[in-house]
C-alpha cells in the first residue's frame, strides 16, 4: 500500500503510473507532516502538530514489484543511495477516512531542499486548484521537454 499526497492522487498528472494496478482508494491523513510548493508538485516534510490529506492506494499484488521500481524512479528514490536521493520511501501509519489504522509506503522529502520556505498546509488538491495557471504552465513545459529536471 502506497499513501499518496500529491501529483499521484487521482485527477493530478502523475495518476497514470497506477494504470490498471489499483485495486483501491481510500482517503486517509498523515499526521505530523506538512507540504511545501516544489514548484509544482509538493514535498512531504515531518512535522509535528500538522497533517497531510491523501489518499491511500491498494495494488495488485503482481503488479506491486514493478509499480514500486516506477515510483521509486519517479520520486528520485534509489534504495541503495538513500543519501543521494531526493526522497526517501518510509512505512508510515496513516489512518482512512473510517479512522483504521494501516501502515504504507510514503515518500517523504529531506529537510534540505525546503529550508527557508512556508509549508502550504495538508491538502495538495485544494492548494493545486487555487494556483492552476501556475501549475499547468509548468506541467505543459515539463511534458514539452521529458528530460527537463523535476527540481
Amino acid at each position: 500500500m502506497f499513501f499518496v499526497y500529491g501529483t499521484l492522487l487521482p485527477g493530478q498528472p502523475n495518476a497514470h503510473y497506477w494504470g490498471d494496478s489499483v485495486m483501491q482508494i481510500t482517503a486517509a491523513t498523515l499526521h505530523n507532516a506538512t507540504l511545501y510548493d516544489m514548484g509544482s508538485y509538493p514535498m512531504l516534510i515531518g512535522r509535528p502538530n500538522s497533517s497531510v490529506q491523501g489518499a491511500l492506494v491498494t495494488v495488485h499484488p503482481d503488479r506491486y514489484d514493478a509499480l514500486l521500481v516506477q515510483l521509486d524512479r519517479l520520486e528520485t528514490y534509489n534504495p541503495d543511495d538513500h543519501a543521494n536521493s531526493m526522497y526517501v520511501r518510509m512505512r508510515r501509519t496513516v489512518v482512512t477516512a473510517s479512522g483504521a489504522r494501516v501502515k504504507a509506503w510514503v515518500y517523504v522529502g529531506k529537510e534540505k531542499y525546503v529550508r527557508g520556505m512556508e509549508p502550504l498546509g495538508g491538502d495538495w488538491i485544494a492548494y493545486a486548484a487555487a494556483n492552476q495557471t501556475k501549475i499547468t504552465a509548468w506541467w505543459q513545459q515539463f511534458n514539452a521537454d521529458p528530460d527537463a529536471s523535476l527540481i
